[in-house]
């Protein structure tokens, strides 16, 4: 083997080179070649394709195995494709256009090898999986949409109305604009952030087979958009198309993203029949087209860092597209994001505390470009989770709920993420170096969150933390750090719950019987939100094996209870909610639910004020309102008022609370 698969397989840990590796055959043939697998067998013969004289050229660089065609093979063999370029010319395989593909591109050959195969059909998939499209005009694209069943029944007067919805929704595709934009988007990463960090996308590679992939991402900037589909280019994945809001088809703006892939879809589908019709004509259209698309879910930003609550109307197309019988087949790619710095979050605490959402608009601009230049952004993370395929039975709850669990399972856990799980629980957003490590260790055993050396160092670079001189110093958070901490914890909230809790009942010197109805009252309200199992068993367990580790049970020792206060911080701004609610019931149990919800809501808010905590995840008031419909649905409010046990379990929880901080009143 010519190259090292070392250096060109695996996990992609950066984008700057992308793990490739430098191939030259002849004097005027050169490009890139990539491996989906470490551990080729030495005896396959490798399948190129195209089998000419050029690509046989580069492939013989690379191995010394025998060469077979791979437009016609048997057996198993290791397929191996050569593209000249990445634009429209580039798919085709033999003929003049191949020709002038080589003649144009000689030094920009794209060879990916593969892993091993029996079936010709996914050496042709591996050919055309990083390609551009095939140019369509505007007049074949509105043709292939009204040939969808869902149109079929329309004519005349209706086409027309559907021309005009199409102009509006959909993508315009341009190879020119999309390499520009890679030039252009890697000094901008580069530029701004010191690295993006990549997991898990060589084996999406790998197992998409010869499936279309439909990328469902976490939402949690405007940069979202360009950088999935940054990172996807770089990694030769074709372009997907991707669903964006109305909002962003600005003047300008919106010309440049259409031509970038993006396809623009109201807000609301309501007040027209035809619309919702033509975005499915459209969306079944380019997944027959085997065009990769990308959607989020969540429907719009996240405003605390927490996974939203997934809305399924896009998702719901893609899975009735599945059960077309001619339908290629298509697999789903849950994608988690996450930043150290949310350069565009400033307007989330506006909106979290009931206000209308601004408007997007071309004066935005200047104002996004200071915030970029204003403060070290850190790091860029990005997993890819394994392809779920789709079939013709998949329910669509289910792959709904399938998908915010992949989500939560592989989101990056980055230092800024961990630590705002528990600096906030430190009296004063204070402590010493060696009791935040403490807690970090705790945390991440229990939790599963990986171990990372430069944490605090990492942090303090970004301006979250400073620290004072000493070995074993005390570090702080700034005021103007802490909206910014709690937003990246938010991502993370979920692997820390069963900890959160179990140390709030070890503060209240609760008894095994006591913590598991604190479990059975907060679990199941909290759990669904953050798509985890309704067993908290096995969590439950994890926690408190962790905790005895540590000799943290004993909540006496000052010291402990330092470490168990902030280890109960995950969970702290969800309980608040949770007591407040519960404590208005009690106070006020004849008062109107609207009322009752205000109230909590003001009260949950101070609580957090007057311990010196970020409000930031307690002020979504649908929050409050799902955990009564909780309440309902598991018989502890009946009529509007808690049952007897649910009022003494509240009287306890609330007196355990109390533990947390002398002065953490609700």
């Amino acid at each position: 083997m010519a190259a090292p698969f070392s250096a060109v397989c695996g996990i992609l840990a950066g984008v700057k080179n992308n793990n490739q590796t430098p191939v030259r055959a002849r004097w005027h043939l050169a490009g890139t070649a990539q491996f989906d697998e470490a551990d080729l067998p030495p005896d396959l013969p490798w399948a190129v394709l195209p089998f000419d004289a050029a690509s046989r050229a580069l492939a013989r660089q690379l191995t010394t195995q025998r060469l077979v065609d791979g437009g016609q093979f048997s057996g198993t063999v290791v397929p191996c494709t050569v593209a000249f370029g990445d634009g429209p010319t580039a798919r085709h395989q033999r003929g003049l256009r191949r020709w002038l593909a080589r003649l144009l591109n000689p030094r920009s050959a794209r060879i990916r090898v593969g892993k091993p195969t029996d079936n010709p059909k996914w050496l042709q998939r591996q050919f055309y999986q990083g390609l551009a499209a095939k140019p369509e005009s505007f007049d074949a694209l509105f043709q292939s949409v009204i040939a969808q069943p869902m149109l079929a029944d329309l004519s005349g007067d209706e086409h027309r109305r559907v021309r005009r919805h199409l102009k509006v929704l959909a993508a315009r595709p341009n190879h020119t604009l999309t390499r520009l934009g890679d030039r252009v988007l890697g000094w901008f990463w580069t530029r701004f952030y010191s690295d993006v960090e990549i997991a898990g996308l060589t084996p999406v590679r790998g197992a998409l087979g010869d499936a279309t992939p439909v990328y469902l991402s976490t939402h949690r900037s405007h940069l979202d958009y360009l950088l999935l589909s940054w990172v996807l280019y770089r990694a030769r994945l074709a372009v997907p198309l991707v669903a964006a809001g109305i909002n962003l088809n600005l003047p300008l703006v919106g010309s440049v993203l259409r031509r970038g892939g993006g396809f623009f879809i109201r807000r609301s589908f309501q007040g027209d029949p035809l619309y919702p019709r033509v975005v499915q004509a459209y969306i079944h259209s380019r997944l027959l087209n085997r065009q990769p698309l990308e959607f989020f879910p969540e429907g719009g930003r996240s405003r605390d860092g927490l996974t939203r609550t997934l809305k399924l109307g896009l998702l719901k197309y893609v899975v009735e597209a599945a059960r077309d019988p001619a339908m290629p087949p298509i697999a789903l790619v849950p994608v988690g994001v996450a930043y150290d710095r949310m350069p565009d979050g400033g307007g989330y605490r506006y909106e979290l505390e009931g206000r209308s959402k601004r408007s997007e608009g071309l004066a935005d601009l200047p104002k996004a470009w200071r915030a970029l230049r204003s403060d070290p952004l850190g790091r860029v993370r990005v997993s890819f989770s394994p392809p779920q395929r789709l079939h013709r039975d998949s329910a669509l709850a289910a792959v709904g709920w399938a998908v915010g669990q992949q989500w939560q399972t592989d989101m990056p856990a980055s230092a800024v993420g961990q630590l705002g799980l528990i600096v906030p629980g430190f009296a004063g957003h204070r402590a010493r170096v060696s009791e935040l490590r403490r807690a970090l260790a705790v945390l991440q055993a229990a939790a599963g969150l990986p171990r990372q050396r430069d944490c605090l160092d990492e942090v303090r670079q970004l301006g979250y933390l400073e620290r004072d001189e000493g070995e074993d110093a005390i570090v702080y958070a700034p005021a103007a750090a802490r909206d910014q901490l709690s937003y990246a914890a938010g991502a993370l909230r979920h692997r820390a719950l069963a900890l959160g809790l179990l140390s709030i009942a070890v503060l209240g010197g609760a008894s095994a019987r006591r913590t598991h109805s604190l479990f059975e009252l907060a679990w199941p309200s909290m759990a669904p939100d953050l798509y985890l199992d309704a067993d908290w068993s096995p969590p439950l367990d994890a926690a408190r094996n962790a905790l005895a580790e540590a000799g943290l049970l004993d909540p006496k020792p000052n010291a402990n209870y330092r470490l168990l206060a902030a280890l109960a911080e995950p969970v702290v701004p969800a309980v608040t909610r949770m007591l407040a609610i519960l404590r208005q019931h009690l106070d006020a149990p004849d008062a109107e639910l609207d009322e009752q919800l205000a109230r909590a809501h003001d009260g949950a808010r101070d609580a957090l004020l007057l311990s010196g905590r970020s409000e930031l995840n307690v002020l979504d008031i649908k929050a409050y309102r799902r955990f009564v419909v909780h309440l309902d649905d598991i018989g502890a409010r009946v009529d509007g008022r808690l049952t007897r046990r649910a009022r003494r379990t509240a009287s306890r929880l609330l007196l355990a609370f109390e533990q947390l901080d002398r002065q953490f009143v609700i």
